[in-house]
């Protein structure tokens, strides 16, 4: 369908007839694919999904059309959301066909992930719910991991693709590596490059990356250090797996020795603990609290809105002696989710309504004061209260399951404040007042749980989760039935124990083994001003304009992670943490694994195995290329290509000089060598002219930074170059191969 010269009308005319076939392609289920000679219904159906994306292009696309008509925009909203509707059946149907969407389901994930290229994926125009369900029904619909290999198992299976990722794998080493920044730089491209050849051979990526095992000294794999084809290397050692094991996971068939091999030199890692249900409070007293436990409670809800994305980290909770009856941890992503709600529900309650942080001034030491305290207090859990009933037997949808969760966190706030007022003051609070407290905090400890239980059953019930996320939200659940079995226990005895054994002075904790001495609140204006400082750089850590770990993720969080604890330990008065981030270091010098100059690149698992590396040093890439250019020079043999290789040779001692690693001295300037500079400047400038040249023919974005002085000859080497640049390698082949024609090269 060619619309390039036609008139607005004519276009929008076969868009819609395009888009009238495919409904009808739907409505038949694909059945026609034989008499199209098309393989089967799922190369129809993946053939279909494509064109609709197509479709979905070209109507974007006439709103930037010089020649686009107003009057016509309407309709083009029309058939985008016929085009949107058909995604939608386009989902049924993948759900619907399951397995038998196989043969293409790599063309589907690309076709998905082209999708995603789309600037104005949203969530209002249905674009980013179909990706979404789309990407997640493919994902619990993958292949099996022998699907990715040939007949025989010995490789995986061919793709052109991966040959041209690989070739720019290997050509990384040309890159200028001197600072911290080109390390990180370089070491970021592997990754990538790791990341496109998984794509390209349709492995999932999670199988083959180490994660944060690559960090961890007992579970590192062993193929990261040992030498090449080592036992260790091959089978693993202990709880450290070895490149066969990772061959496994991704579906290739060991030999019945070579699995021998691998539990003989490996052990199963032991299983996580599950997570812990509150502790256990003497059962003599059940249970009692201080005015430092009512603070921990405080501290504990306030540390929900620290969170402002999924990598962020929590500052750890108040210390278990601190924290009485602890309710399960939320998960993180809801917390991110509901953040500005919840800072809404602190800003109210904690800031304006109970005038938090205290000084002498506002805190309920006279009876007055804190009755006036419990009072507000008390209002605010009764509105909390409310909100759930009025809520809880809703169906669950996320607006509902919000709303309870919400006043869930009100209501937790508004009874720590009130137990912490009870507790506060200069004469204490009597034994019936405290053991009525201690009972109603259960009750709402209680509802808190039962209220976050209600919404992640919901989750469960109305979201396709990960088996990993699925398994974390049902041992959440789990926990927090524990908790609530053991709160109930512990309301049971609360309720038949005698009153005159709760009372608030602080002698009496202390001979009960209670929490130590009191933590008062009061704070002078100074220590406020300097509390609200500290805090903020708590909560909101500045980050610098630069920094020895702006491209190395994990050591910017580790960085992160001890600014924020460093700085809640000036807050509290706590020990300052050491250091947990590493110097600037090299991280290439150890050069990979001992030998691994010397690894087979025969075949797709072995060159994916190699990807799979630590980079080697820069400075042993150097002098390889070095040895490879003093090799051809010695052998060759007609005075042109002498020179050219001579040429080379002092390419590489002076690239070497100045990207910081020099290898040998160069020779002293003498006459004879005229000719030889002469020959490199003419032969790198012109290869540096002709990447220039073909850039700007290509009109590519990046055409001012192109300073390329690879070998123009190939064509490999011409996709890799526009790989590099973000430039399309068939375009940029294609026109590089005629400009070679007229370009002067010299060999």
């Amino acid at each position: 369908m060619s619309i390039t010269n036609e008139s607005p009308q004519v276009r929008l005319r076969n868009l819609s007839v395009a888009i009238e076939r495919l409904e009808e392609v739907f409505d038949s289920g694909f059945s026609q694919w034989g008499q199209l000679n098309i393989p089967s219904a799922a190369h129809y159906f993946q053939l279909s999904y494509a064109e609709i994306i197509r479709i979905l292009n070209l109507i974007t696309e006439e709103d930037w059309k010089k020649d686009a008509d107003p009057e016509l925009k309407p309709k083009f909203r029309i058939i985008f959301k016929r085009c949107v509707g058909l995604l939608s059946r386009s989902f049924d149907h993948t759900k619907e066909a399951g397995v038998s969407l196989w043969p293409v389901h790599k063309e589907l994930l690309s076709d998905v992930r082209r999708l995603c290229e789309r600037r104005d994926i949203n969530g209002t125009n249905g674009l980013g719910l179909h990706v979404i369900k789309m990407y997640q029904q493919l994902y619990d619909t993958w292949p099996p991991a022998r699907e990715a290999w040939t007949a025989c198992g010995t490789d995986l299976q061919p793709d052109a693709g991966f040959d041209l990722i690989f070739d720019e794998f290997l050509d990384l080493e040309n890159r200028r590596q001197k600072t911290q920044g080109d390390y990180e730089s370089y070491a970021r491209s592997s990754w990538n490059l790791l990341q496109e050849a998984c794509s390209a051979l349709h492995i999932p990526q999670n199988q083959l990356i180490p994660g944060d095992d690559f960090f961890n000294n007992d579970t590192r794999p062993t193929y990261v250090d040992y030498p090449c084809n080592s036992e260790e290397f091959l089978y693993g050692k202990e709880n450290r797996p070895g490149i066969l094991s990772v061959k496994s996971s991704l579906g290739a068939p060991l030999t019945i020795n070579e699995q021998s091999k691998i539990e003989n030199a490996t052990k199963k890692h032991n299983a996580k603990p599950p997570l812990q249900p509150s502790k256990t409070v003497p059962a003599e007293l059940v249970y009692s609290m201080t005015q430092d436990n009512a603070v921990a409670d405080i501290e504990d809800t306030l540390r929900d809105i620290q969170v402002s994305g999924l990598d962020e980290m929590h500052i750890a909770r108040p210390a278990a002696e601190r924290l009485i009856t602890p309710t399960c941890e939320n998960r993180k992503e809801i917390l991110v989710l509901y953040k500005d709600d919840l800072c809404h529900i602190i800003e109210d309650i904690y800031t304006k309504k109970f005038k938090m942080p205290l000084d002498r001034e506002t805190v309920p030491f006279s009876p007055d004061k804190r009755e006036h305290w419990l009072k507000l207090a008390a209002d605010e859990i009764t509105t909390a209260r409310g909100l759930i009933k009025a809520n809880i037997n809703r169906p669950g949808s996320p607006a509902e399951d919000k709303k309870l969760r919400l006043a869930a966190y009100r209501l937790k706030l508004s009874r720590a404040l009130y137990v912490f007022g009870l507790l506060s003051g200069e004469s204490d609070a009597s034994p019936a007042q405290v053991k009525k407290a201690l009972l109603e905090r259960l009750d709402d400890w209680i509802t808190y749980e039962q209220v976050w239980n209600t919404g992640d059953s919901h989750i469960l019930e109305r979201v396709h989760l990960s088996q990993e996320a699925s398994s974390i939200v049902q041992q959440h659940i789990k926990t927090r039935k524990a908790n609530i079995a053991q709160w109930g226990e512990m309301r049971d005895k609360l309720r038949k124990s005698p009153s005159h054994i709760y009372v608030t002075s602080n002698k009496t904790n202390k001979a009960q083994g209670q929490a130590g001495e009191d933590v008062s609140p009061v704070l002078t204006e100074e220590q406020i001003k300097t509390a609200h400082l500290l805090l903020d750089s708590v909560l909101n850590p500045k980050l610098p304009s630069a920094s020895d770990y702006v491209l190395d993720i994990r050591e910017e969080r580790r960085r992160r992670e001890w600014f924020q604890k460093r700085a809640h330990a000036r807050l509290t008065g706590g020990p300052i943490p050491e250091r947990t981030h590493k110097k600037v270091v090299n991280p290439f010098t150890a050069g990979g694994p001992p030998g691994w100059q010397n690894l087979r690149r025969e075949t797709r698992w072995e060159r994916l195995g190699l990807l799979n590396l630590p980079r080697q040093s820069p400075l042993s890439w150097h002098r390889e290329r070095f040895r490879e250019e003093l090799a051809e020079l010695r052998e060759a043999k007609k005075p042109l290509e002498k020179l050219s290789e001579a040429s080379d040779v002092f390419f590489a001692l002076s690239r070497a000089k100045y990207d910081g690693f020099p290898i040998s001295d160069m020779p002293a300037f003498r006459a004879r060598h005229t000719a030889i500079y002469g020959y490199m400047l003419a032969k790198y400038t012109s290869r540096w002219a002709f990447y220039r040249v073909l850039a700007f023919l290509c009109r590519a974005p990046s055409r001012s930074t192109m300073r390329e002085v690879v070998n123009p000859s190939k064509d490999t080497k011409l996709a890799v170059v526009a790989r590099r640049h973000n430039i399309d390698p068939e375009k940029f082949t294609s026109i590089g191969r005629r400009l070679r024609r007229v370009w002067p090269l010299p060999p």
